[in-house]
């Protein structure tokens, strides 16, 4: 049996339409247009800050 989380991104038929690597060091900000569809990013190192306009 897998856990909650894994059956929950299961059930969302997540794809990939593209992806981008960002890395950085220090204080630095990355703003994106808006998609329209859900998107998803993976901090593989460190820590961030998500803020949300509106």
């Amino acid at each position: 049996m897998s856990d909650p989380l894994s059956e929950v991104v299961r059930l969302l038929h997540p794809r990939g339409a593209f992806a981008n690597i960002i890395s950085g060091k220090g204080n630095w900000a990355v703003r994106y247009s808006e998609y329209g569809l859900p998107s998803f990013c993976i901090v593989l190192d460190g820590s961030c800050l998500l803020t949300v306009d509106g």
